[in-house]
C-alpha cells in the first residue's frame, strides 16, 4: 500500500490519537491528515500536478511532516532541502531538482529572497511561522495555515508504488544529489525498521493500516523522538516514517541546535519508547549531560524508553558502554549506510561486547576487491562495499548513476565507496569512504579508525582527522578536535594516545583544537571545514 494511503487508513480509525509533537503543538492524526489534505489541494490550486516536485526548507516541526504528506497525496514529490545552506547552494539544488513550491520557514525568508529571481521554476511559496523576530509574510509568499484554511480537503486518489520522492544528499563531499526512492519499496523498507529497530512485537512482513491500529488499541504504539534533522534520510526513513507507519508518534525537539537536556526532558514528558540520535555527534553529549545531573544528584525517569538508533555516524564504543550503565533496559541499535543503501547493523544491551565499526552486514552485501571479485571472509584483505539498493539512482545524472549503481547477481547494488574487512564469521569491519583515505609516504590511513582512538581520550568531546600537505610524505594526519567544558589538553599527550594504540603512521604529526569541531546537521563530518581547520591551524 502506498505510504500516504497508509496515513489515510490509520487516521480514519484512530482519528484523537497523537501524531506530531513539537514542544506545545501537537497533531491527532485526523487533524493531521486534514491539515496535509488541504495543504494538498492549495498545492493543486497553484498549478502543481502528479510529479511536480515540492522543497520542504524547515527546520524540523510538525508541519515538515505535513508537507511531505501533502506532496505524497496528489503524486507529487517531496524534496528534502538542507537548511544549512547558503545562496548558490539553494540556488543549485531547488533548480536540479526542479522544484515548483517551496514551503520554508520563516527564518529563511530574507535568504529566498536573494535567490527567487533565479529560480523561475518556484510557482509557490509558503511560509511557515512568522513574527517573533522572523518578519511577516512577504508579498511574493502565502502564509501556511492560511493556505490551509483557504482549501477544502483534496479527494483521496489512487496512487501507485512507482510514485518517488527524492533525497537529495551532498554526503561528505561535492554538490548536492538527487537519490531517486520509490514510494512503494520506501514503504515497506520503513515498515522493516517498525519491526526490528523500534522493536515492535509480531509486526507482520508486509505492514498493514489494521495491524498498526491494533498495535495502537494495545498500547504498543511507538513514540519516537527524532533529535536529528528530518532534511536528513536517518530522521525520515529511520524514525519518522516507520513510527508512522506503526500509527505511533513523532516528537521533534524545538531547539535549532542540539541541546541534550531539552531531548532528556522531552523524552520523560512524552514517555518516548525511542530515539534517533546521529552517533558520536549526540550521543557524546547527551552522555555528559547524564553524568553531570548524576553527580549532582538528579536523575531522568527513562523507563519508558526501549531503543536508541543511530545510522550513517560512527557511535563509539566507550559511549555506549557509558550510555547502557544510565539505562541498562535500553537496546543501542547502530546502522552503517549511506542514502543510497544500508551496509550493516549492530545491536547492544546490557553486557554485550561493544564495538564502534563491526556490523552484521546486510543480506546480500558484498566486500569486492577492484576487479570484482569477493574477498575471502578472514583473509585481512580490505575490500569495497556493495550493498542492495532499491535507489533508482540520482536525478539527471545518469554518469553518476551509472558509475555507483550496478547489476550483480541479478539485483541492483550501490557502491558508495566504503571499503571494509570480512571477518571469519561474516561480520565487516568497517575502514572508512576510500574518498577520505589519507595516503601518507606510500601508507594508506582510514580518518575514521584515528578519529575514534583520539575520541577515547579524556576530556575530548569530538575530532576529525584530515590531511594536510607535508613535503616528505605527500599528505600528514592531522586532527581537528574539540574537548568538553573545562577540559585541557595537550597536543603531544593526544598523539602519544593514538601510538600507544595504533601504527605509527596513523598517528596525527598535528592536533588542532577547537571549540566545536564542524559537522552538518545530521552528524556526518563537514570535511571542508574541518581541513580548512587543519590547514590554518585553527579558527580564525
Amino acid at each position: 500500500m502506498h505510504y500516504s494511503s497508509f496515513y489515510e487508513a490509520i487516521a480514519d480509525a484512530i482519528p484523537d490519537a497523537i501524531a506530531l509533537v513539537h514542544g506545545d503543538d501537537v497533531r491527532r492524526w485526523g487533524d493531521y491528515d486534514d491539515r496535509a489534505a488541504r495543504l494538498a489541494a492549495g498545492f493543486a490550486t497553484a498549478g502543481l500536478v502528479p510529479d511536480s516536485k515540492v522543497g520542504i526548507y524547515l527546520y524540523n516541526c510538525n508541519e515538515w511532516m505535513e508537507a511531505l504528506h501533502a506532496a505524497l497525496k496528489m503524486r507529487a514529490v517531496p524534496v528534502n532541502v538542507n537548511y544549512r545552506y547558503l545562496d548558490e547552494e539553494l540556488v543549485y539544488l531547488l533548480d536540479d531538482a526542479d522544484v515548483e513550491a517551496v514551503v520554508y520557514h520563516a527564518a529563511f525568508a530574507e535568504r529566498l529572497d536573494h535567490i527567487r529571481s533565479r529560480l523561475p521554476k518556484v510557482r509557490l511559496y509558503a511560509q511557515v511561522g512568522g513574527g517573533a523576530g522572523s518578519g511577516p509574510v512577504p508579498d511574493w509568499a502565502v502564509d501556511y495555515e492560511l493556505l490551509i484554511a483557504a482549501n477544502e480537503p483534496a479527494p483521496r486518489i489512487a496512487r501507485r508504488d512507482d510514485d518517488v520522492m527524492f533525497t537529495y544528499t551532498g554526503g561528505t563531499t561535492g554538490m548536492p544529489k538527487g537519490v531517486i526512492n520509490p514510494v512503494g519499496t520506501s514503504s515497506r523498507a520503513a515498515g522493516g525498521t517498525a519491526r526490528g529497530g523500534l522493536a515492535i512485537p509480531d509486526w507482520p512482513d508486509e505492514p498493514t493500516p489494521e495491524f498498526a491500529v491494533r498495535l495502537h488499541e494495545r498500547g504498543g504504539a511507538p513514540v519516537t523522538c527524532v533529535s536529528v534533522p528530518l532534511m536528513h534520510s536517518s530522521g525520515l526513513s529511520m524514525g519518522a516514517m516507520p513510527t508512522l507507519l506503526s500509527g505511533g508518534c513523532v516528537v521533534t525537539l524545538t531547539a535549532h541546535g542540539f541541546d541534550p537536556a531539552e531531548l532528556l526532558r522531552t523524552s520523560v514528558d512524552r514517555r518516548v519508547t525511542s530515539i534517533v540520535i546521529a552517533g558520536d555527534a549526540i550521543a557524546r553529549p547527551l552522555l555528559h549531560e547524564l553524568e553531570t545531573t548524576a553527580a549532582e544528584g538528579r536523575s531522568y525517569d527513562l523507563s519508558a524508553l526501549r531503543v536508541i538508533m543511530s545510522a550513517g555516524v560512527a557511535w563509539s564504543g566507550e559511549v555506549k558502554l557509558g550510555l547502557l550503565e544510565f539505562m541498562p533496559h535500553v537496546t543501542l541499535q547502530d546502522g552503517s549506510g549511506s542514502t543510497e543503501g544500508g551496509i550493516g547493523v549492530r545491536l547492544t544491551r546490557k553486557g554485550d561486547p561493544v564495538s564502534t565499526n563491526v556490523f552484521t552486514p546486510m543480506p546480500g552485501l558484498k566486500v569486492l576487491r577492484e576487479d570484482g571479485t569477493e574477498v575471502a571472509p578472514g583473509s585481512g584483505e580490505a575490500g569495497r562495499i556493495a550493498t542492495r539498493s532499491h535507489s533508482l539512482g540520482y536525478y539527471k545524472d545518469p554518469e553518476k548513476t551509472n558509475g555507483v549503481f550496478l547489476e550483480l547477481d541479478g539485483e541492483r547494488y550501490v557502491m558508495a565507496g566504503d571499503f571494509a574487512l570480512r571477518e571469519p564469521d561474516g561480520s565487516i569491519i568497517l575502514l572508512g569512504r576510500g574518498s577520505t583515505v589519507i595516503n601518507t609516504g606510500g601508507e594508506k590511513v582510514f580518518p575514521e579508525e584515528v578519529e575514534e582512538v583520539i575520541k577515547t581520550y579524556r576530556g575530548v568531546a569530538d575530532a576529525i582527522v584530515t590531511g594536510t600537505p607535508h613535503e616528505r610524505f605527500g599528505a600528514q594526519v592531522t586532527a581537528v578536535v574539540s574537548l568538553f567544558a573545562g577540559e585541557q589538553a595537550v597536543e603531544a599527550d593526544v598523539i602519544a594516545h593514538v601510538r600507544g594504540r595504533l601504527a605509527d603512521y596513523k598517528a596525527p604529526k598535528r592536533v588542532v583544537f577547537v571549540a566545536e569541531v564542524p559537522r552538518h546537521p545530521n552528524g556526518k563530518p563537514n570535511l571542508e571545514l574541518a581541513h580548512e581547520l587543519a590547514l590554518a591551524g585553527g579558527p580564525a
